[in-house]
């Protein structure tokens, strides 16, 4: 359930936005297949997707409907859904998938207050 009603294409209007503000630094080098920190380019996709997807889509479900939002996030992050894949580098087991950014320096998920 949403908090308030938004339209979709303001949802994947501001999936986009989120996205394209990460994707901005492999736009000079499109063409690389690993970045100066050495995690590979599509790995890092995977974990800007997944975190512009949390703060576009889940961000918009009530509290009580957050839990059930992450918990579905954790079961496609971790191949257990209908998933080609599980996203590397892992998402942390601990805490609610809100509490969490990807920090590309240190190529792994972290709480917002590290």
């Amino acid at each position: 359930r949403q908090v308030s009603p938004i339209q979709d294409q303001n949802m994947i209007h501001s999936f986009s936005a989120l996205l394209a503000t990460h994707l901005a630094q492999y736009h000079t080098n499109a063409h690389r297949h690993e970045d100066s920190e050495g995690i590979g380019v599509v790995a890092a996709l995977d974990c800007y997707i997944l975190f512009s997807s949390i703060w576009s889509l889940g961000v918009a479900c009530e509290t009580n409907s957050r839990a059930t939002f992450g918990q579905h996030v954790r079961r496609l992050v971790y191949g257990q859904a209908e998933s080609p894949r599980k996203i590397q580098p892992a998402f942390p087991d601990r805490g609610s998938v809100f509490d969490y950014c990807f920090d590309l320096q240190r190529r792994r998920w972290v709480a917002w207050m590290d």
